[in-house]
């Protein structure tokens, strides 16, 4: 039991950093937006707001935040269903706890168990 404690404990100080990064990416992404609706504003074409924003480079960043973290989060979520189950959480538990359908919960379940 311990080790999956401990790769759930491990598991959620990289969501903890993840969100980090995400809130970090967003923050980037808010800025290059204010500048394409600046530019929009003040009527410049599409292109040359798009191109002031570096809508091509935002995209891609946030992109790959989103995408970082929500790997990142499905990896937490699972090793804690593995560590709630051996402590004996039933699937239902689960399911109330975080607010998913008792199916998602099985299927989280079936999973780290390797039924899948």
């Amino acid at each position: 039991m311990a080790g999956s404690r401990e790769r759930a404990v491990e598991d959620l100080a990289q969501l903890v950093n993840a969100v980090d990064q995400l809130q970090a990416g967003l923050r980037a992404a808010k800025s290059s937006y204010r500048r394409a609706l600046r530019a929009l504003q003040r009527g410049d074409t599409v292109q040359v707001a798009l191109e002031a924003g570096a809508s091509a480079e935002t995209r891609e960043r946030i992109t790959a935040v989103l995408e970082e973290f929500e790997r990142v989060r499905l990896t937490s979520r699972l090793s804690l269903v593995a560590a709630g189950a051996e402590e004996g959480m039933s699937i239902n538990a689960m399911s109330r706890t975080w607010g998913i359908s008792r199916q998602l919960a099985s299927r989280y379940l079936h999973r780290v168990r390797g039924d899948e």
